[in-house]
């Protein structure tokens, strides 16, 4: 089974090939209808065309956080939500992810959940 093998990873088919993504490097990802974008912890940006896999529902799996925009936040990665008319999620390294005000209570919400499941289980 791949996914015991690279737990940690995610495999996208290209044309030549299998791109693997280290999700441990990947801050958040934007998935647009035909593409996904994954912007890492160096700030690089790489973009892969998404294919047939359900790339939301495996990000979800792997701790991802799901925002109406198409965003899937990383939430091992998260450092803190900022609050305020300006929200943001802030990450390692200082990056940061504005987060419109009326999903900030629902991100905190999800990102508790992992949190305290992590810790419990």
């Amino acid at each position: 089974n791949i996914e015991e093998i690279l737990p940690r990873k995610l495999v996208i088919p290209k044309e030549e090939g299998f791109a693997y993504i280290d999700l441990s490097s990947v801050l958040y990802a934007h998935i647009h209808t035909d593409k996904i974008t994954f912007t890492l912890q160096n700030n690089r940006v790489e973009g892969y065309c998404k294919g047939d896999i359900d790339i939301e529902a495996t990000l979800q799996q792997k701790g991802f956080i799901a925002l109406p925009n198409g965003i899937m936040v990383n939430s091992k990665k998260v450092l803190r939500v900022q609050k305020g008319k300006d929200g943001a999620v802030l990450f390692e390294g200082g990056a940061e992810l504005p987060l419109d005000l009326s999903h900030r209570d629902s991100f905190i919400a999800k990102l508790t959940l992992i949190n305290s499941n992590k810790i419990d289980g």
